[in-house]
This record gives C-alpha cells, structure tokens and sequence, in this order.
C-alpha cells in the first residue's frame, strides 16, 4: 500500500489540478456480472481515497479525507473511513477531526480486528506544521485510541506509508519537512506496540527527497520514493527514483537509483515470494508507467516501461496476483481533459499480461490503492472528479480478475397504471419488490424494486431486452414484450419505466408462508407465518390466516389474537391492501418422547381469501379430488381418497402408494360427486405416502398427496424415518403453506435446507417448485448487528419465479447482477452461542425451474452467510437432480416392493460401503439353506447393469466405467425376488 501525492504528466493538466477537479456525480451502483463496479461516497466537497482493506467479511475499507462533513470547529480536511460490504453497499461511515487539519495518509488492519490510520495532522492551518497521528478504530468506526508524534528539531512530519513489523510494532516512511528552512529528508519512524516512539532516522543526501512506500524484507525493510534529480537542469528535469534497502535498527544496506533526465519517482514496493523486489512508479520519459525489480542484494534484474494512449501513466500501488505476477493500479491520460484509472497484469518477467482503464469521459478518474478482493478480482480506491466543479468523491472501484468493470445502467420505475394510460401520474402506487430483467449477448442481468419502486441494473455495452417480470396472471405490463435499449459507450444510462396494468381489477391475491429454522424435540418452536397481497385489490378486512399444528407440537401463545375451533386457529387479519403484507407468530413445544430424529412434523396454514379471479379451465367440469391419511391404532395406515367437488370425475386417474422409497402398490380410481374410497396398508413402522392424480383443468396448482409416518413397528420395535421430506407438498397455491421438516439432532451453525429432498434424497421432476431456507446462529464472541445472506440461483431455476416467505426477523431483499439474492439483516440480536431454535434467525423463498429442464440436470445450491465484519460462512450444498419430466413419470420408475417368499421371511442385505468409490459389496443375511442366489445391479429406470450368479451368499461388484449416482440391487433366490434397495457410488 502506498499514497503518493498526484502527479500529472502534462502541464496542460497540472493546471486542470491547480483549479481541483472534481468527479462528475452518480449514485451508488449495482454490482455486474462481470463482478466488476465502480461506487463513490462523499457529499458538496471534496472528498478523496487513499487507501483500501479487504476486510473479513469480504467487504471493504476504504480510508482518506473528507471536506463534505463538518466535524468539529472547523470546516477544513477530516480523516475519511467508509466501511462498505462485499457488495460496495454502505455500512457505515465516518470522520475524525482531532485538530484542525487531517488527512488520512495509510493504513493497516491489526490482529484484533480493529484498524491503524497514519495521518497527518496540523493543528494551526492547511499547510501546517504537521504532526504524524496514529489513530485506532474498531470494526464499527469507533475511536479506541490516538496517538501523535513530533520530532524536536524536524518542523513538520509528513507520511506517506506504515506497515506492521514482526514485533508487534510499526515502521513508518515519509518526509522530515523544514518548512523551506532546508531541503527535505526521507523520514522513517520505527514504533513500538504501545504506540511509542522507539527511534527516527533520517536520511540526508543534500538535496530534496521522501519516502513513498515501504515493504518489510527479510529481518529488514526496502522503501521507494523520490529524489531530487542527480542530472541539473536544463539537460536533466525533476526527480529520480531511489531505493534503500535498511536492516531493522535503520541502518542503510544498500542504496539505488533510477537516474535519467525525466522526471520519475517509485510509488510503491512489494517484496515476492522469491525475495525479490519490486517498485512502480513513473517516468517522464514516455510518459510512462515504470516498473523496476532487483533482487535482494539490489541488483537490477529487469526494467518494464509501460505508455498508454500517448499521454501519461502512473503507476501508484503495485501488489502480487495470485497467478504469481503482479498487477498494478494507477491511472492514464487519454488526452488532455480526460484521466481514466488504470490497472494492468504483468508476469514475474514484467511482460504485459492484460490492461484496462476505468473513467468516465471528460473526468480525471484517480486510483491510488489497489488490493485483491475476498469475492474474486481486485478493488481499487481513490477520487475523481470533473475539471472546475471544486467537488471530488472518494471512489472504490472493484473488477474482475482482467480489471474490469461495467458502467452502463439501466434505471427506471415499477408501478400500477390506474389510468391505463401507459405513462406515470402523480399518485399512482409504486410498486416494490418486482424484478426487472436485462438480456442480451453479454448476459443476463437483475434489479428489484424499492420502496418507491424504483430500480437500477448495471450492465455492459450492447443491446438488452428489459422487462418486467410479471408476478402471476393478475397483472399485465403495457410493454409485454419488453423494451430494447443499447449502449454504444461506457458510462451510460438509460431510464425505461415499467407501467403495470391490472388484468382482474380491485382483486386481490393471497399468499402465506410458514415456517422456523429447524426442529429440536424437547424445545420451544417458534413459527413465522408471513402473508401478502400480491393481487390488484384489498380484502375489504375479511383477510384471515387458519393454522393446523401436528399432534407433536404444543400451542403456547401467538403475537396475534385467535380463536380456536376444530383443531384450527384462526388469525383475523382485516383490511391488507394490495403489494402490502406482514407476519405474525405462534409459539409452541416439540414434545420431548413421541418424534424423534429425523421424524417429521407438520404445520399447515391456508389464507383467506383464496378465491381466483382468474377464469377457471372449460375443460374442468368441478370435481376435486383430495387425499388424507392417518394411522389407526399402531396396526393399519388408512388412506381416504375422495372427490370433494359438485360433479363426478369425467376419467379415471391414477393413485401411488410408496413406502419408504418403494413402490407399493398403484390402481385407478374413478369417483362421483363427493364419492370417497379407502384404502388399508398393513403398520410395520414404514413411512407411507399416497399420491393421486388430480382431475384435468382443475383450478390452481393441487398436489394430492399425504404421507403418514411412525405407525406401527419394524421387527426391531422401531419405525423408519427421513422419508417424509422426500417429496413435495400439497402447497403449491399461493393460499397454502405447508411446513414440514426433520427433527435435527444438532443444529449446524449455518444451513441451507432445501424442501423437498427428493426421492432417494435427489431425484425430483422437472415440474418440481424447490423451497430454500437458509438458518443461522451467531457464532461470533459479540452481539450481531448486521447479517448478509448472498445466494447465486442455480442456472436451472427461473429467476423470474422467486417468491420470498417468512422470516425470523424483518429483512430486506435484493435480486441483481446475474441471479444473485442478497437478504440483509439489520439491527438482530442473536444471543452469543445461543443453541435452541429460538436462538437462530431464518429466511425461506420459493422457486420454480426453468422449463424445459432435461433428465440428469444437476441443480446445487449454496448460500454465504456474513455477520457483521466477520469471515463469512457456507451453508453447505443442497442438491437435486432431474429424474423424469413429471410425477407420473418418476412415480414409473420407482422399484415395486418386494414380497418376501415365506421360507425366506428374515433375509437382510447389507450393501457395504455405501456410498461406494470403487468396489461395493452385497451380503445376504438371515437366509437358511441351500439357495442359488442372483444379484442384479440396475439403474434409477429399471435397467439392468450387471448380474451376478453365486451360490454363496454375497458377490462384490466392481465399479469400472459405472458414473456416479444412485442405484437399485435386486437379490433373487432360486429365481423369487428376496431383497431389493438402493446405493449410492460417489
């Protein structure tokens, strides 16, 4: 890290400085797909950065000065520290002003997480004396600690550099400055842990000279900087650049310079991995941007001059990439009005490797600092700003891992047209929380609403078809085709607004959700359940939420008033008018004996209204059919299907029965009106599902399905468990919400839940709606304040879909750049170690695929969880995979159980290992006699793969070209099916 004073390379732009430039203004922008960015922060003034920190969390530091913020007495330069996050989001920012004129020079993060700002310091006027201040603050900006040194006998100590020493102190560079009483003199400052002065050094060579920047090398340091020309004018011009290298008690090793009759000066120096070092800086000669590397005893190992469009270069920070070379920042004259920053990659030979220059057009664009970045790609601090407005903004400017990044954006308004006059009226609702997309050849892009339905996308050059993505069928966009727009320069914008019609007037549209982080047996469960009005319409104050809880779960209060009747509570919600919504709570207790690990419980909640206005299907003549079930005395599983509507089924379909992952038995059915059949499974401690098919066109989205769990006993006296979760829910309409969940042993710290599982633990159809929900605890030693949960959606899942439901704690909600979801927490207050389900926080949203998914796509998903400052965290995968188009098409593929013969009414097969790598091992137990034994190896679709015949009692398979998945054996004994199962090879 270095700070360099601003040099520009044409006289005709020293003059432009003279009169202080300033940066043409623009809001924060949204991150690109491209991962790369450019966000200002300041105010009226003037406001630079000097140098930046990749923090814990994968944000940023960005410290400098500020004129813009008035604190204290006087109303000059203030130290300036923004604190941002991964995103360039603010989180907070502030201004030190401990005398009367500060300015923010260098800095460093320390082992405790707080940071180290080198400052100079006058407390008499602008242009000093100055004083070298070291300031301590915490990850929240809070003062801890302040320090100032003078030296008796130097007038004014001006800094340029700091690094942490490998005692725990600091070593500091930069100039002893004689106020004109004499030439200046590299300065360097070693300072001990408590923040003493342990010794100075200067160094002298009769003429002007500083130091920039200073790296540590070996038991010692090598510092860069600037000093008066050795060649005198007229034949030679300004300064050279010099290099020490000083032990760690200051004495000088070895001293080098770069002498031409051009102005140069080395900016900053980095010591490699190979010990070698290398400075950038500049030099007139080209102008250039110059890059120098010795070894460690100083010999010149290699020279690289780099020129730009003709104009001046400058290289200010210099850093190691992780390919193993270097990249550089700085910044290029295009021509005589126009300054773009600049960063480039070089080899460890020096040899250009790619380059990009950053800025908008007739704007001096700075960057000074340069640091790699947590989420990939580089960041870089520094100012711009445009010629004659006196006003400057600090600047943090994050690209890829090429440099660079994309300035045009896209900016418009979402909202409900009630004239149908396609335009914007004074008045008319705006509307929050809707996406809007941009697609075109360089990608596909995001932005969501705010609260005055505002959004803004950044994109690339190109041509983009902008929408807005339509909710559901209630509303229609006067542009349905969407809106193309074009960029054919960089730092453009294009606003397009987005007036939205209502298709069904004044009709509203109910949606609920309920859930809570996890389940734990023997512990209070606190439900969210969390409501909208996605429709044109209030509800005219008859809106009501009715809530069902598994026999497991015991009520104990709710944040609203109920009633209670017939198993049911019943919220009274009253008016919720349209794009509106809110949540509430219920309280209960998982009981400590009847569910056990991985066993499921159930709570369901539908909405009124549930009523659509959407016209129903004229091929649905108004049957219904619905599915129930339940255990009856620990012997029989009885499941009633039914056809609850007013008109008899016009076909016969279809219902399944599985247990466990098995097909038990299938059949047709065909009922009048209000008609209902039963049908009895023998108890044995399986978990049972029935599956129906629904009538065709029937209205919304009806599943009929019902799983019953824990009836009965397995031979052992237990029953299964983790089969429930395996398969959707009857709550795919918006009215209806359905939480069911495992009972977790222990609770991760972080975890992304996806529901459901999936047959087998992965295979879902095609048509499969997929819900997420990610939960955390505070796992830091403090209080949380601010959590950040970034998911990038699966490639396979339709953006457009994402409805977000309940949540522990209020949040707000982002969907931008190329399908990234951003959910920010502020102000919680998890309890430090809490471990209870009340002591998490959660959010859950539901998505729908993309259509058209084809057998074998994988989709994986994963969530990074950020608290506060701190190292973010994964949640760990979830992982799906596309077995058949529909339902009916996986329900095909599901192996029949097995009917055991009876002289073979003990037989167990042991796969092991399972998961297997390389080979995998069937065991036949519990079969008496002679038998000659088969064992077959088959694929998800029934296929047979290998077979084996063997008269002992098992047979080992070896893998050889099988890929990985899951798979069916078949064990036959004198030719009748004995056993069947699943294993999984990895």
């Amino acid at each position: 890290m270095t700070t360099s004073n601003f040099f520009a390379p044409s006289n005709r732009l020293r003059i432009a400085y003279m009169l202080l430039v300033a940066v043409l203004f623009c809001a924060p922008l949204a991150p690109s797909f491209a991962q790369g960015w450019e966000k200002v922060y300041g105010g009226a003034s003037e406001d630079y950065g000097q140098v930046i920190i990749p923090t814990s969390d994968w944000g940023f530091l960005v410290i400098g000065y500020s004129e813009s913020f008035a604190n204290g007495f006087d109303q000059d330069f203030d130290i300036f520290v923004v604190k941002v996050d991964v995103d360039g989001d603010l989180i907070w920012q502030q201004t030190y002003d401990p005398a009367f004129h500060e300015i923010g020079k260098a800095a460093l993060e320390l082992d405790n997480g707080h940071f180290l700002i080198a400052a100079d310091v006058s407390a008499q006027s602008t242009s000093g004396p100055f004083d070298l201040m070291l300031l301590e603050v915490d990850a929240y900006g809070k003062m801890q600690d302040s320090v100032s040194f003078n030296i008796e006998g130097i007038p004014s100590l001006r800094t340029n550099d700091i690094i942490a020493t490998a005692d725990g102190g600091y070593l500091v560079v930069g100039a002893a400055d004689y106020l004109a009483e004499k030439d200046d003199d590299i300065l360097i400052l070693k300072i001990n842990a408590s923040k003493e002065l342990e010794w100075y050094k200067t160094i002298d060579s009769g003429v002007n000279e500083r130091a920039n920047a200073v790296a540590q090398a070996g038991d010692g340091y090598v510092l860069t900087g600037r000093v008066e020309g050795a060649i005198p004018p007229p034949a030679g011009f300004g300064s050279d650049v010099v290099t020490y290298r000083i032990d760690s008690a200051g004495e000088i090793l070895w001293e080098r310079k770069v002498i031409t009759e051009h102005d140069e000066a080395g900016n900053d120096v980095l010591v490699d991995d190979e010990e070698n070092i290398v400075i950038a800086g500049f030099t007139e000669q080209g102008p250039d941007l110059g890059v120098w590397k010795y070894d460690s005893g100083g010999e010149m190992l290699n020279t690289q001059l780099f020129n730009f469009f003709g104009k001046g270069n400058v290289g200010e920070s210099i850093i190691e990439s992780p390919e193993g070379g270097y990249v550089i920042a700085g910044y290029t004259e295009l021509n005589d009005s126009n300054v773009n920053q600049l960063i480039l990659g070089v080899d460890k030979e020096l040899n250009l490797l790619w380059s990009n220059d950053n800025g908008d057009l007739e704007t001096t664009d700075i960057a000074l600092d340069v640091a790699p970045a947590k989420s990939g790609g580089y960041a870089m601090a520094g100012w711009s700003g445009q010629s004659g407005l006196f006003v400057t903004y600090m600047t943090l400017i994050k690209t890829d891992g090429q440099g660079q990044i994309t300035s045009n954006f896209i900016r418009g308004q979402v909202f409900h047209d009630i004239d149908v006059a396609c335009d914007l009226d004074p008045g008319e609702p705006r509307l929050e929380g809707w996406i809007v997309r941009a697609s075109g050849a360089q990608g596909t892009y995001f932005g969501t609403t705010n609260a005055q339905g505002r959004y803004q996308i950044r994109v690339d050059s190109g041509s983009y078809l902008v929408e807005t993505l339509i909710r559901n069928d209630y509303w229609e966009s006067c542009f349905p085709g969407g809106v193309n727009v074009g960029f054919n320069q960089i730092y453009d914008t294009v606003s397009v607004n987005f007036p939205l019609k209502a298709k069904y007037i004044d009709c509203p549209l109910m949606e609920v959700d309920v859930s809570t982080p996890y389940l734990s047996n023997c512990s209070d469960i606190e439900y969210t359940v969390s409501y909208s009005n996605e429709g044109t319409g209030g509800t005219d104050g008859e809106a009501r939420v009715e809530i069902q809880l598994d026999a497991a779960l015991a009520f104990q209060f709710a944040s609203l008033p109920f009633t209670f009747e017939d198993n049911t509570y019943t919220f009274e919600l009253g008016d919720i008018p349209y794009n509106t919504g809110g949540s509430f709570t219920i309280n209960t207790a998982l009981d400590c004996d009847s569910i056990v690990v991985d066993q499921s419980a159930l709570v369901a909640a539908r909405i009124f209204p549930d009523t659509l206005c959407t016209p129903a299907d004229p091929g649905w003549n108004g049957a219904s059919v619905s599915v129930d079930g339940l255990c009856e005395g620990e012997e029989t599983v009885s499941f009633r299907l039914a056809n609850t509507g007013n008109a008899a089924m016009l076909t016969t379909k279809s219902f399944f029965i599985v247990e466990d992952d098995l097909m038990l038995l299938t059949n047709g059915f065909d009922l009048d009106e209000e008609q209902d059949t039963t049908i009895l499974v023998p108890a044995n401690g399986a978990t049972y599902r029935i599956i129906a098919e629904q009538v065709d066109g029937h209205p919304g989205s009806n599943f009929p399905t019902r799983a019953v769990e824990g009836c009965g006993t397995d031979e052992d006296g237990g029953y299964s468990v983790g089969y429930v979760t395996q398969w959707s829910e009857n709550d795919a309409d918006r009215a209806a919400s359905i939480h069911v969940d495992e009972v977790l042993g222990i609770a991760p710290d972080a975890a992304m839940i996806a529901h459901p599982k999936g047959w087998q633990d992965s295979l879902i159809t095609a048509e499969t709606e997929l819900t997420y929900r990610v939960f955390f605890r505070n796992i830091t030693q403090d209080s949380v304040i601010r959590v950040v949960v970034r998911d990038t959606l699966p490639e396979a899942l339709n953006m457009a879909s994402v409805r977000f439901g309940a949540s522990s704690h209020p949040a707000t909600y982002d969907v931008y750049d190329n399908g990234v979801i951003k959910v920010t927490f502020e102000d919680l207050e998890l309890p430090v170690g809490g471990s209870n389900p009340s002591d998490y926080a959660f959010f859950e949203y539901r998505v729908a695929q993309k259509p058209g998914n084809p057998q074998g796509t994988v989709v994986e998903n994963s969530a990074l969880v950020i608290y506060d400052y701190n190292t973010p965290v994964y949640t760990g995968h979830t992982r799906h995979v596309i077995d058949a188009p529909t339902y009916g098409d996986l329900l095909e593929v599901i192996p029949v159980d097995i009917e055991e013969p009876e002289w073979a009414p003990n037989v167990e097969v042991v796969a092991f290992p399972n998961p297997a790598t390389d080979y995998v091992t069937l065991q036949v137990r519990g079969l008496e006699g002679q038998h000659e034994l088969s064992f077959t190896l088959l694929n998800l679709n029934g296929q047979p793969l290998r077979s084996v015949e063997n008269s002992g009692n098992q047979c080992t398979f070896d893998r050889k070209d099988l890929p990985a998945g899951s798979y069916i054996y078949l064990v036959r004994a004198d030719g009748q099916k004995i056993a069947a199962g699943t294993l999984i090879i990895r």
